[in-house]
């Protein structure tokens, strides 16, 4: 299975432009854009299954989304047993393949974890803020699967557009909390009428 350059790029084109261009109002907007952006991978990567970690307000990680019940799995067990493609990716800051998983290899507990259910190949690439890693996507296929080159750069693709998503939302609620201030400086000052 191979990815479509062309595609892909077809594909991400609105995807950054509905996660990116426009900054959201709430959080649950945010979230909305994001579980969107991860539904489509699932089809533009040719995969069975996407999921999303991120760390919350703690720095600590938490499935922000998942394509399916497999994915949402995948993410969970690789936190609870804190070994997998997704944990070496957000903590090395580069793309991790997994061909097949169920031989166990580097993530032995990861494998035992999930030999009951249908996953053989996993590949995340960590996604990242201001050059910081903040989370990972992990895609996984049911059977095992050797991840070429161009998979893996569209799965770091992928969570480029959504670190991107995170980067202007971030950067654009602190303009508006700056804004509120300035406001707030500007209704507390004296009027010329007060000052003469």
């Amino acid at each position: 299975m191979s990815v479509d350059s062309d595609g892909l790029r077809r594909a991400l084109g609105p995807l950054v432009e509905l996660v990116a261009l426009t900054p959201v109002a709430d959080q649950r907007e945010l979230v909305s854009r994001i579980e969107h952006v991860v539904a489509a991978a699932v089809a533009v990567l040719g995969v069975d299954a996407v999921g999303l970690t991120l760390l919350d307000e703690s720095d600590r990680p938490r499935v922000a989304a998942a394509s399916d019940e497999q994915a949402a799995l995948v993410e969970l067990e690789q936190l609870a047993c804190a070994e997998g493609p997704g944990i070496d990716a957000a903590a090395t800051g580069i793309t991790v393949r997994m061909d097949d998983l169920r031989n166990g290899g580097r993530y032995p507990a990861l494998a035992e974890r999930l030999a009951s259910g249908p996953v053989g190949a996993l590949v995340s690439a960590p996604v990242l803020v201001d050059r910081v890693v903040v989370g990972h996507l992990t895609a996984s296929m049911r059977e095992p699967h050797r991840w070429s080159d161009a998979q893996a750069r569209a799965a770091a693709a992928y969570a480029d557009v959504v670190g991107l998503a995170l980067r202007v939302n971030a950067h654009a609620g602190r303009a508006g909390r700056q804004r509120e201030r300035l406001q707030q400086q500007l209704d507390l000052a004296p009027s010329e009428e007060e000052t003469s």
